[in-house]
């Protein structure tokens, strides 16, 4: 595999390992959404070309993190409720109704990114 290929792939990688949960809590708890969309905003209003070098390394593509907090806003609280009144602990409530209700708009980010 080629040096760029291999570039691509980690980016991609690291990008869904902490765009996604750092967008679900964006989209959960409102402390976070505050201190970090205006940054994220920050790093994706000038041309992607201009900030690759510094956007890649710390944020990854930041669309996956949008995607992820949208996902994460349009989960319908029954769905939480719902789960925990079966028992679920919050973890499982998290992953199991809420992380699942998410899913679409994540991977739709995730594939919009490996897109460019």
């Amino acid at each position: 595999m080629n040096e760029t290929a291999y570039a691509f792939i980690s980016g991609i990688v690291a990008a869904v390992v902490i765009d996604i949960p750092t967008g679900f809590l964006m989209g959960k708890i409102r402390l976070v959404d505050e201190l970090l969309l205006p940054w994220i905003k920050v790093f994706l209003s000038p041309p992607l070309t201009a900030l690759v070098p510094m956007q890649m390394v710390p944020f990854g593509f930041g669309i996956i993190i949008l995607n992820a907090r949208a996902g994460a806003l349009q989960i319908n609280r029954s769905m939480t409720d719902m789960a925990r009144s079966f028992g679920a602990y919050p973890w499982d409530a998290l992953m199991k109704a809420c992380f699942r209700d998410a899913l679409p708009e994540i991977l739709g980010g995730v594939i919009r990114a490996a897109k460019g």
